[in-house]
């Protein structure tokens, strides 16, 4: 087994699918980068040699590509679904890069959520953070300069999650009182 990391760049990606091919291996399992626009050394393999690829975790669609992935739509509608369990109802989602399908998926499972249980769908509300830390950070900044805060958020992005908890603790230790709470 070979492991190889891109780096979420997709000039590393190619130099390793190709890294991989040269060293004749029976089959590679990929996630692709975030910075996978174009296909094209995707396909290239496809169409050169007798390598299967499957995808995992993030994918494009390229025929004759097999998937292993979760079912992210219904992923974002059970996030939401869980919050307004809880009685939210302003509910603000860190979108995450929508050049993934993942992002895309979840974000409109929020949407459904919302709307299958009466609960406006708010542009506000939505947040297109990136997956980094740093972005995190600056979409809660984003909240704190809007006329109504929501009661709770649900982000696509572990890391965006992780910065936006690592600046509300910094909020809350700045300040006398609790400037938002976060709840598991």
């Amino acid at each position: 087994m070979i492991i190889c990391q891109s780096h979420e760049d997709v000039n590393i990606e190619k130099r390793h699918l190709n890294t991989l091919l040269n060293a004749q291996v029976d089959g590679i399992f990929m996630s692709v980068s975030k910075t996978t626009l174009d296909t094209e050394h995707i396909q290239n393999i496809l169409d050169t040699s007798n390598t299967p690829i499957i995808f995992f975790d993030r994918k494009k669609d390229i025929a004759g590509i097999s998937t292993v992935t979760i079912d992210d739509y219904r992923g974002g509608y059970i996030a939401a679904e869980h919050l307004i369990s809880e009685v939210y109802k302003n509910i603000c989602h860190f979108a995450g890069d929508l050049n993934l399908e993942i992002y895309q998926n979840r974000l409109n499972g929020y949407k459904q959520a919302l709307t299958d249980h009466h609960l406006t769908v708010k542009n506000e509300n939505i947040i297109y953070t990136g997956s980094t830390i740093e972005a995190g950070i600056e979409a809660i900044k984003t909240l704190w300069n809007k006329k109504s805060i929501p009661d709770a958020i649900f982000s696509s992005s572990d890391f965006a999650a992780l910065g936006a908890c690592q600046e509300i603790i910094i909020a809350n230790n700045r300040s006398s009182k609790t400037v938002l709470r976060i709840n598991y």
